[in-house]
């Protein structure tokens, strides 16, 4: 009985040891592996340190963030600050190698993202240094790669630099992790063939990018290798073997090369599916060129080379389902038959060709410019073409465009287009318009659109002519020669819209948020402009009478609706800039941002506020981002007005600078931008009231600025620290105060705050008294003007549009 109850006890014990300790650990743990999103993954673990401790420490187990590729190792000092090292022990499934001429060199695509490889791992060695460059690892029999880690990686990138030499080499002998299922090799210029015949067998993806690729011998694909895709502009090779398993083959770009349809003996490749090449001859109409079982083709061609056979296509009929055509010509059309295609569901056509269209129920998508067509299929989804071949086909058929579109793409604005030509219930529409050709805009917006994207010269009078069922809005005005800059009116946008793109061009199309309490996303280009230094600054507070983003300033209380939560910054012809972000997280409720350079988007930051001056912001692809500290609280006065005491008991949002009386009450914050006019030669002291600055020091020696007032700071100059005003009184001289008020814009380089920048740069604390702290930053001052000496806020700023990292800079605010 003793022993049973002994047992029983340790029954007991071990299930209530599972249920206090090892239960919560595995609901936690697979909570963890339910988080797909690598910011929310970060939070949780900041939560839940103790956990993340556990697993690191005792169970030596290494968090996996998903989705992870390439970080510079090399800068994840400055990046997560506290929680580094979960990125420099997590796993990544991509693997970077570069040569030593990368060094230090921003990456040349994109934000640098995760780097996992050792320092000796990859070293540049020059064989013969007069011809070619041989990069290759310095241990050959060291395997690096048998690690839990390297055998996670699925993905290994080659990136070479540009080198002096012709021609570049890659060891036979390099080792690649034996998980890696893809490879991508990338030279900026001439390539010699990379020895392939070492591939891991799991190798299923090679991808060669290069200006000119040279073999000395014959190529050879692996017969493991299922795609393969060589973006070049010119093949030097004798002979080139595919192997007979290859499923996608991608060979040249839109500039060449240019080879025969039968330059790969296609007829063997029955494996093949995918197909995209430049084609300099078809071959006659008897021969069977083309792979039999594609299901996709993309080719370009040109009338100078050769055209296709009308029977070109036949051997397809029953497999391909997505087809595009690029011809390279003039006048005149070619004819091109695609009618025995019968199971396309995607067709796009680019030239000028006469196409014969199939009647096959499953083709929902076309989208031809500078081609006709013979019919329009009822089938249709998605429809982009040229209103050029639109009203062709109208004139031959006097009806409506099929009722099973749900989108419409008319892509120029060459002829004006009838609105019975809209088909019913049609939810999406984009649109170029001309108001010199497009005079009748009656009908030409159904009533069901949920989706417009308009864009070209028009008149704002088109805003009555859009229904107000509209959600998501792309606005693309663009300046005539007849055209003003705009009125600067308010426009009133549907009220029901979620999402907003606002790119007006040159012109002053400004927004009101008053009734778009649903608008959730907004896209707008950042104003520029140009310092000294030639850096551009990109910031929302930054404006001017010609700009758009004036209009976020109708709202008083932030800069952007408390709805709106994706923010898209759209930059444009800029190669060195500096991005605010004080300014969004003050001034916003925005939780996702992207920054886009012209058309491209170039990184994603999730916000996540902890509190009122606490912000993580991080990619969540690279984990490129860190830990801000915001100089401004993020409260209910805004970014435009500071919050001052009224009384003894209750305290007031003011706008800045605007009691001129000495004796008003206000509130001591230690910064010289208060409700006190400077420009009467006011500050709020720390008895909270408005007094007069006064003329000498505060206190003849100092040891930081907490003995100094508020408009004062403990400056160095020599051997004795000594507080200055003179900051204070050219800002006085010059009625700072008032250029503030109506610009609310220090960072200008043209600003009146910018005449004071000497005097700004001389307010910081000295480190020893034998520096000459105003000295070294006269020189930032003279390219930096006044984002310089304090650390108040934060600003993204990059050498160039392919890197990307945060300097926590100093401004006036």
């Amino acid at each position: 009985m003793s022993e049973n109850n002994s047992n029983n006890n340790n029954d007991n014990h071990d299930q209530i040891d599972y249920i206090s300790i090892k239960l919560p650990t595995l609901i936690l743990l697979d909570i963890i592996s339910k988080i797909n999103n690598n910011v929310d993954m970060i939070c949780f673990l900041m939560t839940c340190k103790r956990l993340y401790h556990t697993i690191r420490c005792y169970k030596n187990t290494i968090i996996r963030f998903k989705g992870l590729k390439v970080v510079l190792v090399t800068r994840l000092s400055k990046c997560l600050l506290p929680f580094r090292h979960i990125v420099q022990h997590s796993l990544s499934n991509h693997l970077l190698l570069i040569n030593q001429d990368y060094g230090s060199k921003p990456r040349p695509k994109g934000p640098t993202k995760f780097h996992v490889i050792k320092a000796n791992d990859f070293n540049n060695s020059i064989r013969n240094s007069d011809i070619n460059s041989t990069y290759s690892y310095k241990d050959r029999d060291n395997n690096q790669y048998d690690s839990e880690e390297m055998n996670m990686v699925e993905n290994v990138q080659i990136s070479l630099a540009y080198t002096t030499n012709r021609g570049v080499k890659i060891d036979p002998y390099l080792k690649l992790p034996s998980s890696t299922r893809s490879l991508i090799i990338e030279r900026l210029d001439d390539l010699d063939a990379p020895p392939l015949n070492h591939l891991p067998p799991s190798v299923k993806h090679v991808s060669l990018s290069c200006q000119e690729f040279n073999c000395e011998q014959d190529f050879i694909i692996p017969d493991t290798v299922e795609s393969l895709a060589m973006y070049t502009s010119n093949v030097r090779c004798t002979t080139i073997k595919l192997p007979s398993s290859l499923k996608s083959l991608v060979w040249g770009n839109s500039n060449g090369p240019f080879l025969p349809l039968d330059q790969f003996q296609f007829n063997k490749l029955t494996s093949l599916t995918s197909l995209k090449m430049c084609v300099s001859q078809f071959g006659t109409s008897r021969s069977i060129l083309l792979p039999p079982n594609l299901t996709s083709l993309n080719l370009t061609f040109k009338r100078d080379f050769d055209i296709p056979s009308p029977n070109l296509f036949q051997p397809l009929a029953s497999s391909l389902t997505n087809l595009e055509l690029y011809g390279l010509f003039g006048a005149p059309y070619i004819p091109i038959n695609l009618q025995p295609l019968t199971r396309l569901k995607s067709v796009r056509i680019l030239g000028k060709m006469t196409v014969s269209l199939p009647v096959t129920p499953t083709l929902t998508h076309l989208d031809v410019y500078g081609s006709t067509i013979d019919l329009m299929p009822e089938s249709l989804e998605s429809l982009e073409i040229g209103s050029y071949q639109l009203i062709i086909w109208y004139l031959e058929n006097p009806v409506p465009l099929p009722s099973t579109l749900k989108h419409l793409s008319i892509v120029d604005s060459l002829k004006n287009i009838p609105p019975r030509i809209m088909p019913p219930g049609l939810p999406s529409l984009q649109l170029v318009i001309d108001k010199d050709k497009q005079t009748n805009l009656d009908g030409l917006f159904p009533p069901s659109l949920h989706t417009l994207c308009v864009s070209g010269r028009f008149s704002t009078d088109i805003l009555s002519k859009i229904p107000n069922t509209i959600k998501s809005l792309e606005w693309e005005r663009k300046k005539g020669n007849d055209d003003g800059v705009g009125t600067g009116i308010p426009l009133t946008l549907p009220n029901h819209l979620m999402e907003l793109k606002w790119l007006p061009q040159n012109l002053s199309d400004v927004i009101s948020f008053a009734q778009l309490d649903h608008l959730t996303s907004l896209t707008i280009e950042l104003p520029i402009f140009q310092l000294k230094n030639g850096k551009s600054l990109y910031s929302l507070i930054n404006i001017n009478n010609n700009n758009i983003v004036k209009s976020i300033f109708n709202n008083n209380d932030m800069l952007l609706p408390n709805n709106i939560i994706n923010l898209t910054l759209v930059i444009n012809g800029s190669n060195n800039l500096c991005i605010r972000l004080d300014d969004i997280i003050n001034g916003s409720y925005v939780e996702e941002l992207t920054i886009q350079v012209n058309d491209s988007k170039w990184i994603t930051f999730s916000i996540r506020r902890f509190d009122d001056n606490t912000v993580f912001i991080v990619d969540n692809q690279s984990m490129f981002g860190g830990f801000m500290t915001l100089g401004l609280p993020f409260n209910e006065c805004g970014v435009s007005r500071v919050c001052t005491r009224a009384n003894d008991t209750t305290s007031i949002c003011a706008e800045p600078f605007s009691q001129q009386v000495a004796g008003s009450n206000c509130t001591y914050s230690g910064s010289y931008i208060s409700a006190c006019d400077i420009s009467q030669g006011l500050y709020c002291s720390k008895d909270n009231i408005c007094a007069p600055i006064p003329d000498a020091p505060s206190n003849s020696v100092c040891t930081d600025d907490n003995d100094c007032n508020a408009l004062e700071t403990c400056l160095c100059t020599g051997s004795t620290n000594q507080a200055s005003l003179a900051y204070a009184n050219c800002l006085i001289e010059n009625n700072c105060a008032a250029e503030y008020l109506n610009v609310v814009n220090t960072m200008s380089s043209k600003s009146c705050f910018a005449k004071c920048s000497s005097e700004m740069c001389a307010k910081g604390v000295c480190s020893g008294p034998d520096q000459s702290y105003p000295s070294q930053c006269e020189e930032t001052a003279g390219s930096e003007i006044s984002i310089t000496c304090s650390n108040s806020s934060s600003i993204i700023e990059s050498s160039s549009l392919f890197f990307i990292f945060f300097a926590i800079l100093s401004v006036v605010l």
